[in-house]
């Protein structure tokens, strides 16, 4: 990197201030003279153009060669025509000439020239570099006289609307730009050595007046600055002059005297933080960059029994006594590299090799230029804490275990309500359950009575016969053991909530075979619409069951009730129990309708309190559906029900399916 003097900067500052702004000013004033004399070339181009599109009318409509070519001769007398040509409507060739000769303008073909569109008869400019020489070619359309003639608002706004008028051809003029290229040039580097010129003059002139009354005044403050850095803050500049320097001479002074008021202040500001580092009642210590102690307060000395002389110039692991394990190493390391270290509790030792439980923090020291030079350490004596932490920990694993036990006892009442309510369904159930399995008990005796009368008749049986009978018995036989066997897993009871991955229309199905035969007795038609591709659910088949069974008794109850209201007969009354199951958004619903006539507005925000029922004493215990509801909930599914007034209720049980 260069290293300037403070002359040479403002000199170059002073240069840069003057002619950044002086060339970019004379750079834009070149760019707007040569757009304008830009300008003002096409514009006369333009003007040949259309002036030869004028007269060339009556030659193109007799295709009078001779008569165009004089025409365009005559334009070549200016110095910037470099060609010249006359095309019909079809944009053919009719006439054309050239400045030169014939070879040198080979390239010059008009008629490949602005036809993009033939139809377009506008004015047209167009800029183009043949041979490494640029040329200006410029297009006009030539009008019949029986239409409006030119005129210059015709040339500079050819966008104006007009007349309607018949165009019979095109008017084709090339102009060279060279001449105008390399007079552009010219003035452009006249410009720039005016500029230059300028510049220079003007950038001499400051520098003297800036080296006389800016750069010899700032030496004599450099060189005061040097006497006050010796530690002279008597010296002084002289401040007589009004202007900026002798304010500046003015401030160095007031900064001298600042300095030695703020030397005195900073001494004592050294000896008052010395004092209250020794009066801190936690623990200090300053490392340098290799970890040895410069420094340590007294608590630090008193609690591990040192003198100041003892540590003064040990490493720092001294006093964690000369613990080699990894992570003391490591942590003290962290301090050193620059990174906080915070509530980190760890064991000191004393000069008598005490062990002292400690909470220890530390941070790094930085230079003005922000080196770490060392690191400082506080450290807090947290015996009394520890002990009081261990208490604390005793306490929480005694609350632990209390509330493991409370939580045991109270699985256990949940089980045991649970039980409860499933053996108050089944006394419910009681006279259903009898005639589930009295039915096919009537089966099988009729069938022994038949077989007993054929044997005291002394009829024969023949094989087939015996075997018929024979096989119905076992039929009905089977259907008992299914029933009681169902019964022995529905009474079954729990020690705790188990879940497997179930189709929650099985559970559905089974609790229809304690109820199905008592909802006949009742009069209760059921009506079965299950969705057979459900998603499986996780839960316990035996819990669904009394869940659904909950929910098809008060059905029943509901259903019964509101038959009485119509006893006397004037009004028929259908009781029937819909039952569905489906699927919706990733879940099994199922849902239980019934024509109860729906449950009352004072009694439906109390459906899922515990022992709440609407049924006379002995007939209810007021916990079927307190329980069924906890048992989806755990199952995190959910259970809700709409009324239709004057009609019934349904029920809906959500289970979210299985991954």
């Amino acid at each position: 990197m260069i290293n300037l003097k403070l002359s040479a900067k403002l000199n170059i500052v002073v240069w840069l201030v003057i002619s950044v702004p002086g060339m970019t000013f004379g750079w834009f004033l070149t760019r707007h003279n040569e757009s304008r004399i830009k300008l003002l070339f096409e514009k006369r181009g333009t003007a040949f153009t259309v002036n030869l599109a004028y007269n060339s009318e009556f030659g193109l409509l007799s295709r009078n060669k001779d008569e165009l070519v004089k025409l365009m001769a005559g334009l070549l007398q200016e110095d910037d025509v470099a060609a010249a040509a006359i095309l019909d409507q079809a944009g053919k060739v009719v006439a054309r000439v050239v400045a030169g000769e014939e070879t040198d303008f080979l390239f010059f073909q008009p008629e490949k020239l602005f036809f993009h569109n033939k139809t377009d008869f506008t004015i047209k400019a167009k800029k183009s570099h043949c041979r490494g020489e640029p040329y200006l070619f410029i297009t006009a359309p030539i009008f019949t006289t029986r239409q409006k003639i030119f005129i210059e608002e015709d040339i500079f706004f050819p966008d104006k609307e007009k007349l309607s008028r018949e165009a019979i051809g095109r008017a084709i003029v090339c102009l060279t730009m060279t001449d105008l290229i390399n007079d552009l040039s010219n003035n452009r580097n006249l410009m720039a050595v005016f500029f230059i010129f300028i510049l220079i003059m003007v950038s001499g002139m400051l520098v003297l007046a800036t080296r006389g009354l800016i750069i010899t005044p700032l030496n004599k403050v450099l060189a005061g600055t040097e006497i006050i850095g010796r530690g002279n803050f008597d010296f002084r500049l002289d401040s007589k002059k009004k202007d900026e320097i002798g304010t500046l001479a003015s401030g160095f002074n007031k900064m001298g005297e600042a300095l030695q008021k703020h030397t005195k202040d900073l001494t004592a500001e050294k000896e008052f933080s010395a004092r209250v580092i020794e009066s801190q009642t936690d623990m200090l210590c300053v490392v340098n960059h290799q970890g040895i102690l410069t420094r340590t307060n007294k608590a630090l000395l008193d609690l591990l029994g040192y003198s100041a002389d003892e540590l003064t110039g040990k490493n720092v692991i001294m006093i964690f006594g000369n613990n080699k394990d990894d992570k003391v190493k490591k942590t003290l390391a962290m301090a050193l590299r620059g990174e906080n270290i915070q509530e980190w509790e760890t064991e000191l030792f004393s000069k008598k090799k005490e062990k002292i439980m400690v909470s220890f923090g530390a941070g790094p020291i930085k230079d003005e230029t922000g080196m770490i030079i060392g690191a400082i350490g506080v450290a807090r004596d947290i015996r009394e804490r520890m002990k009081l932490k261990n208490q604390i920990r005793q306490y929480t694993e005694n609350l632990e275990n209390m509330v493991e036990e409370r939580t045991r006892e109270l699985k256990e009442k949940d089980i045991q309500l649970i039980q409860s309510s499933k053996l108050a369904s089944l006394g419910e159930m009681a006279a259903g359950i009898a005639h589930e399995i009295n039915q096919p008990l009537n089966v099988i005796k009729m069938t022994t009575t038949g077989m007993l009368h054929f044997f005291k008749k002394g009829k024969n049986i023949s094989k087939e016969m015996l075997l018929e009978e024979l096989l119905t018995t076992n039929a009905q036989i089977e259907r008992i053991r299914k029933i009681i066997n169902h019964l022995r897993t529905f009474s079954r009871r729990s020690k705790d909530i188990e879940t497997e991955e179930i189709d929650i229309n099985i559970p559905l199905q089974d609790s229809l075979t304690f109820v199905g035969e008592q909802l006949k007795l009742h009069q209760i038609e059921v009506q079965f619409k299950l969705d057979e591709s459900l998603p499986k659910v996780m839960a316990d088949a035996n819990k669904l069951e009394q869940v659904f069974l909950n929910i098809i008794n008060n059905a029943r109850d509901a259903m019964d009730e509101r038959e009485k209201d119509f006893a006397n007969g004037e009004t028929d009354y259908e009781k029937l129990l819909n039952i569905k199951s489906f699927a919706e958004k990733g879940q099994a619903v199922v849902t239980i309708s019934d024509t109860g006539g729906g449950i009352p507005d004072n009694v439906r925000e109390k459906i899922f309190e515990p022992f709440f029922t609407t049924k006379e004493v002995g007939k209810g215990t007021g916990l079927g559906m307190s329980i069924s509801y906890s048992i989806i909930k755990n199952f995190k599914g959910n259970i809700s029900f709409k009324v239709k007034k004057g009609v019934g209720t349904t029920f809906r049980v959500e289970l979210p399916g299985g991954d």
